[in-house]
């Protein structure tokens, strides 16, 4: 399916993941880098030529962070639901830990906690980098300014969404984390969210950046950033809110995704569930759950020498998906049958399964418990089965697995807690 997108071009940028103590809020320039002074020019969030925007090293760090912590979430996610299951001898021992229902504050949660931490800040640094500029002359200075609020506001709202989705002090419940040396909770989190979202939608619809070019377009911003807030809105419950953005949210062919393999990167998913399935292969019963033509070519496997089930599909170089055409018209058709939208849920989903087989349809509104059946198949590692296993979607043994886990959250690392 071509997909309208902004690629983001990877930036070799030094980042050491150790635990998020202070420096990952307070990061120290080693002497034989960049200093304060220079850091907090124009030219390193971003340069703007007549109308062509390029990104400077700040902003194409974050977004390269952005793939490679949203993909250790929806990993990880996608091991305690049952979307992914750890190889016979894993090498990334949290997706074992996570399938067996047995993770400890201490263990390798920490990898995806740094990832998601270290984003997280790199994002809010964009802004406090932006705030302390001052006019030396940069050509569309203002302009300049004003996508480094887009950029960092965009990318900081994913990162507490991904924070509030994945993590938290109580395995059991949502109770929050540590964020700048202080215990936010996870409605808190949610909240920032969706604050640094409208923010950037502000910014997209600017006069500052409405006829910009490159790696900014204001009319394909303003789109993605309405979808990812609809994404919000439906991990939050908040039906109402999801179905008054929708229609200004959704056009054809467009999804979110972060390209990150100009330096020659691998998709992280690729990684781990691609040809080598060296930590965690596709899971065998969401497998077994497949029906008709379009459900087995969206999750086609095969079995690798060693005896892992891989996708075939998932390409080394491909973008990270954060939502996209797929998720919008599946988002649509729940919202029909919740009664909040007007249409045909049975249209939107046979559009769906058109874009793997004109051999499946359905002739009749699917009911919630079979959305979230056919989300699970389509929306395989976008982060979404967690969220509908937590608003109570599923049907059958998934479910009530899923209501007898132990750990409903991941525990952020105990040196963030005690």
């Amino acid at each position: 399916m071509k997909s309208k997108h902004i690629s983001i071009a990877v930036l070799a940028v030094a980042t050491a993941l150790s635990s998020c103590d202070g420096w990952i809020d307070n990061a120290k320039t080693p002497n034989n880098m960049l200093t304060t002074e220079q850091i907090t020019t124009p030219s390193m969030l971003a340069t703007i030529r007549t109308e062509n925007i390029k990104d400077g090293a700040m902003i194409a760090n974050v977004k390269t962070l952005a793939g490679v912590a949203a993909s250790a979430a929806f990993l990880t996610s996608g091991a305690m639901t049952d979307e992914v299951e750890p190889t016979a001898k894993p090498n990334f021992l949290i997706y074992k830990q996570l399938k067996s229902d047995d993770v400890k504050p201490n263990s390798d949660v920490a990898d995806t906690w740094n990832k998601l931490q270290n984003f997280r800040a790199r994002a809010e640094e964009v802004l406090q980098v932006e705030a302390k500029l001052s006019n030396d002359g940069t050509e569309n200075f203002d302009a300049v300014r004003a996508y480094a609020r887009y950029t960092g506001h965009l990318y900081a709202g994913l990162a507490y969404q991904l924070l509030g989705k994945m993590f938290s002090k109580s395995t059991e419940s949502a109770e929050g984390v540590r964020v700048n040396n202080q215990m936010v909770s996870n409605e808190e989190l949610l909240d920032k969210a969706q604050q640094h979202y409208s923010q950037a939608l502000d910014e997209a619809k600017g006069k500052l950046l409405a006829n910009k070019k490159g790696v900014f377009v204001a009319t394909t911003a303003v789109k993605q950033v309405r979808m990812v807030m609809v994404k919000l809105a439906m991990q939050r419950q908040r039906y109402a809110e999801a179905a008054a953005l929708w229609n200004d949210a959704y056009a054809n062919n467009m999804q979110v995704d972060v390209v990150y393999n100009i330096n020659g990167n691998a998709n992280p998913l690729y990684s781990a569930v691609g040809l080598p399935a060296i930590n965690v292969q596709v899971d065998a019963s969401l497998v077994a759950s497949l029906k008709g033509t379009a459900e087995q070519k969206a999750i086609n496997t095969a079995i690798n020498k060693d005896g892992h089930r891989y996708l075939t599909w998932l390409e080394k170089y491909a973008p990270l998906v954060i939502i996209d055409e797929k998720e919008m018209k599946l988002i649509q058709a729940e919202l029909i049958v919740r009664g909040l939208m007007q249409g045909d849920a049975a249209q939107c989903v046979n559009e769906v399964l058109a874009l793997y087989s004109t051999g499946q349809t359905i002739t009749a509104a699917p009911t919630l418990k079979e959305l979230a059946h056919l989300r699970h198949v389509f929306l395989f590692l976008h982060g979404c089965r967690i969220d509908d296993l937590r608003r109570a979607m599923v049907d059958g043994e998934p479910q009530a697995a899923w209501n007898a886990r132990k750990v409903k959250y991941i525990p952020m690392p105990e040196s963030e807690y005690k």
